[in-house]
């Protein structure tokens, strides 16, 4: 358990703020993530409603 403990203390001690410009890129990439999974969401949402519009 000490060694759990100190290995947080090293963690702890390195870690530093990140700046703006890594917040704004952590942004920009989550934004664009969040795109593309709502891209694909529409067009199988698309592909769905031709799908069943289709006669049988």
């Amino acid at each position: 358990m000490s060694s759990f403990k100190e290995s947080i203390k090293r963690i702890i001690r390195l870690s530093r703020k990140p700046t703006w410009e890594e917040y704004s890129l952590t942004i920009r990439i989550c934004i664009l993530g969040l795109l593309i999974l709502g891209g694909y969401g529409f067009i199988i949402q698309l592909i769905a409603l031709v799908l069943q519009a289709l006669p049988r």
